[in-house]
């Protein structure tokens, strides 16, 4: 094939008037950006046995270009003669190809194969290493030789808000709207021609060089820029977002009901939350075991909060791999832990047999499948005892030995996974390998030792102490008195800010009711009899409420101060109360509808009286010419009045006893009252101001007709004897 290709080479040479250069393996280096790369054999023929040689191939200007080499051919015998390529002026550099046997036969239409000095390579060049046996040699290799310009490198710079930037995370607060900007430098070309695709790790994407995203959740975020300027192989930028938690709030009120005046004191804290990675979310769900030979469920967790490398180190990172599962015959089944790589280990092997015993609580009817109840059975490399050989209680239907749940020893060391990547798919497989009887499996999770997860996915918010106060209250701490102004519901904030720079808030409300109060009470006298000591206490009722609403306030009235305090022993029948002895102090409560808010206060049954005086019939002339006179009817109040006093007793007047008894009709002007008949009947009543209690008679007042002086004619008379 070598030949063949030679000879349209040369052809071409001859017709076209020019020649490439040609370039055979050998020590040394050149600098090109043409020609044709050749084994030592050249074109025609092999390569020699026993060839150690080291060859650098560079172009012209390495400042601006790098070197494209591409292999139409590369024969040699598989894994003994071997070329190593490195993207550099020498062997330190990175490792690009390993080729060996029929990589690039055209006979076989097998692509040509391109190897070029990355971007990050300053010196362009690409190193070849080829080593040969003694024994067989074959035709090499041809390869074109070219340069290209090198990619722009991408500088970005970022600018992530609202954040706060502790390297190498960016802190934002939970449910912000977050902006991500980009701003790139480039060594060459035109920085406006570069895409930006940003991968937020919640989900959420976006492009261009200003987005926003707001994370929902909190925790570690790995937010991914991929940088792309025209055909060149992308950048890719990460940044690290943490999203703080919430704090823990704590609140407190000495009183949530109060009355109006009242003070109450409020208390609140704030506590950070700590959030930690949970690397292997646990598989949940009700699962029948197949029942047969060789029948295997599989099930898996994706782990991906490690480091993209990391692997276990030890096996103590792992502490546990449990399942919660029930089966009818425990020597049915294999258990195998599979790790992202494909390495195996039993944690149950069917070899160690278990016969009939089950485990959780199995319902042993294969002609149902219902599942029973689930026991946990982990399986930790600090346990002894394997599952096999555990402690077994009784369970299941019909009742038999089940194995106890708890932790066991497995099949095979953990050791045995010293070594597996952590990041990736961990794989559950439950092999029942006998036909007849079957389970289920409820629930499997993986447990790795905290300490070996990246610091960066746990963390704990701080929050300062002058950083957590109520609002409006910034300066009196975590415990302030206050009195709520309003009545109903009067609302307190209180805030925490956290070294995230997030403030959350907490409301704590107190409920006012309105505070009753005893208007003004009056003592209670009963007149008259003394032994009739029944008295209709809700006569105070008025006095008490005074203005206030009787709809929203209740009265009730009590023997003791201590019983009307507390709200206890009302009288039943305040309207008829018996008084067991007179004087007799009775108290009164006005409460609001909770029976919260009250007053207390007190009053006087007593004995009163009012007696009354015998008053004159009064007679007067009736003025001439009519028949009625007017009188003087206060001329009787003395009389009335008698012994009592004129400053605590009144006296009034009444056309009818029934006026009198109702206190109505009262005659208005009884200094010079008209009579209505020459004889009639003037009914008093004497009122004891103090006690209530009254008094009442009558008189008669009687008018006289005053007789008229007659106008007589004058007499003459004479007399004879004037001497």
């Amino acid at each position: 094939m070598k030949n063949s290709l030679f000879t349209l080479l040369f052809l071409c040479l001859g017709m076209c008037g020019a020649s490439a250069q040609d370039f055979l393996m050998q020590n040394g280096s050149i600098n090109t950006c043409s020609g044709t790369f050749y084994d030592s054999g050249g074109a025609n023929d092999d390569y020699s046995s026993n060839e150690n040689l080291t060859y650098t191939i560079c172009p012209d200007d390495s400042s601006s270009e790098r070197i494209v080499v591409t292999f139409s051919e590369f024969q040699t015998p598989g894994g003994t003669d071997v070329m190593t390529v490195y993207d550099g002026a020498d062997t330190s550099g990175t490792q690009l190809a390993q080729l060996t046997g029929n990589v690039v036969n055209p006979a076989d239409g097998d692509a040509p194969l391109e190897l070029t000095a990355s971007d990050e390579n300053t010196s362009g060049c690409l190193t070849f290493v080829f080593s040969s046996d003694q024994f067989l040699e074959t035709d090499g290799w041809v390869a074109s030789l070219s340069c290209r310009e090198p990619c722009a490198l991408i500088d970005n710079s970022f600018s992530v808000s609202p954040s706060i930037f502790v390297d190498p995370n960016y802190r934002v607060c939970k449910d912000d709207e977050i902006t991500f900007d980009v701003s790139s430098a480039l060594s060459n070309g035109d920085p406006s021609e570069i895409t930006y695709s940003w991968d937020f790790d919640d989900g959420n994407t976006a492009t261009g060089s200003n987005v926003t995203n707001t994370f929902t959740d909190p925790g570690l975020y790995i937010v991914e820029l991929t940088s792309t300027f025209q055909d060149c192989d992308p950048v890719i930028d990460e940044l690290q977002v943490q999203v703080g938690t919430e704090p823990s709030f704590s609140l407190s009120a000495s009183q949530t009901t109060i009355c109006e005046g009242d003070q109450v004191q409020l208390t609140g804290s704030a506590t950070p939350v700590p959030f930690e990675e949970e690397c292997a979310l646990p598989v949940s769900g009700t699962t029948f075991l197949p029942d047969g030979n060789g029948s295997s469920y599989f099930s898996s967790i994706t782990v991906d909060c490690f480091d993209d490398d990391q692997t276990l180190n030890d096996a103590s990172e792992l502490l546990n791999v449990c399942l919660r599962i029930e089966h009818s015959f425990l020597g049915d089944l294999d258990i195998i832990l599979i790790a992202p790589d494909g390495t195996q280990i039993f944690l149950k092997t069917f070899a160690e047999g278990g016969g009939a015993t089950y485990l959780g609580s199995p319902i042993d009817n294969d002609a149902t499948n219902n599942p029973g109840q689930g026991f946990q059975y982990c399986f930790s490399n600090s346990a002894s005892t394997l599952l096999v050989n555990g402690p077994t209680q009784t369970a299941g239907t019909p009742p038999g030995p089940s194995i106890s749940p708890g932790t066991y020893a497995p099949s095979d060391d953990f050791n045995n996974l010293v070594g597996v990547p952590l990041n990736g798919d961990w794989t559950i497989q439950i092999t029942d390998n006998l036909s007849i009887d079957n389970g289920f499996i409820f629930q499997w999770f993986l447990d790795f030792d905290p300490s070996i997860i990246p610091p960066d996915a746990s963390f704990t918010p701080s929050i300062a102490d002058e950083d957590k106060f109520w609002t409006d209250f910034p300066d009196q701490g975590n415990t302030i008195t206050v009195t709520p102004p309003n009545l109903g519901q009067n609302c307190y904030v209180y805030q925490s800010t956290d070294n995230f720079g997030c403030t959350y808030t907490e409301t704590i409300c107190v409920d006012v009711e309105p505070n009753p109060f005893v208007t003004a009470v009056e003592d209670l006298f009963k007149c008259g009899d003394p032994t009739d000591i029944e008295f209709d206490l809700t006569e105070n009722d008025p006095n008490v409420l005074g203005a206030q609403n009787q709809n929203i306030f209740a009265i009730t009235y009590h023997n003791t101060q201590n019983d009307a305090f507390n709200g206890t022993n009302p009288i039943p029948n305040p309207e008829t109360y018996p008084a067991a002895s007179i004087p007799e102090t009775i108290y009164v409560r006005i409460q609001n509808q909770s029976g919260l808010c009250f007053d207390v206060n007190s009053f006087e049954l007593l004995q009163g009286s009012a007696d009354a005086g015998t008053a004159n019939d009064l007679e007067e002339c009736a003025p001439v010419g009519t028949d009625l006179a007017i009188f003087d009817l206060t001329e009787n109040d003395s009389d009335i009045l008698g012994s009592a006093s004129v400053n605590d007793n009144s006296v009034s007047y009444y056309l009818s006893e029934q006026d009198a008894i109702d206190e109505a009709n009262i005659i208005q002007d009884p200094e010079s009252y008209q009579s209505t008949s020459e004889n009639q009947e003037i009914w008093f009543r004497l009122d004891n101001n103090d006690t209530s209690c009254f008094d009442y008679g009558s008189f008669f007042i009687e008018s006289f007709h005053t007789p008229a002086i007659q106008q007589t004619p004058s007499i003459d008379a004479c007399h004879d004897d004037f001497s």
